[in-house]
């Protein structure tokens, strides 16, 4: 088997001990056929390629590379993502399913979600006080809102399709508090 015949690939480098003077890039360019793709890679790692992953259908990522070219990719339909890296994302026409996690101390623009205008299902998961806005997904059928504050999402507003509404009330230490409504 070729790397090139890839069809799904979980590449993770943990946290190294010794500091890597300069940074190593990670190549993806010869995944031809992968079709889900996990890269978690930390400090001076990071990726390019992306581009070139014509096959790729669902992306996790938890830190960043060549994101711009996100936008190249046709059967892109599924990205996770966390972190810092939800504010380098560029606009992704393609893509209907997105699952963001806001960290505590993560800045991210209210109006983040307004890059992924043809999103069918979504789930955020806010970590902090992060201040969301939810209206205008005009084609969005599923909603799963994970929150410490739901005073922090703005609006609920011009969700014309939406068919599921699941917010998720996270305290701790206890047990989050499940609210689910279905329209």
């Amino acid at each position: 088997m070729s790397i090139k015949s890839l069809k799904k690939l979980q590449l993770t480098i943990e946290k190294q001990n010794r500091k890597i003077a300069e940074p190593i890039t990670l190549d993806l360019q010869e995944l031809k056929n992968i079709e889900n793709l996990w890269l978690s890679t930390f400090n001076n790692f990071h990726f390019e390629g992306l581009g070139h992953l014509k096959s790729l259908q669902t992306l996790t990522l938890s830190d960043d590379g060549d994101l711009e070219n996100l936008a190249l990719l046709p059967a892109l339909e599924k990205l996770i993502v966390k972190g810092e890296i939800i504010n380098k994302l560029p606009r992704l026409e393609q893509l209907k399913i997105l699952d963001l996690k806001i960290e505590k101390d993560c800045e991210v623009p209210v109006a983040l979600l307004n890059k992924f205008p043809n999103l069918e299902k979504l789930k955020v998961s806010i970590y902090g006080e992060q201040k969301i806005d939810f209206s205008g997904l005009d084609k969005l059928k599923v909603l799963i809102c994970e929150c410490y504050n739901f005073e922090n999402v703005i609006a609920f507003e011009n969700l014309p399709t939406l068919k599921n509404l699941i917010l998720v009330a996270v305290r701790f230490p206890v047990y989050p508090n499940w609210i689910i409504l279905s329209i």
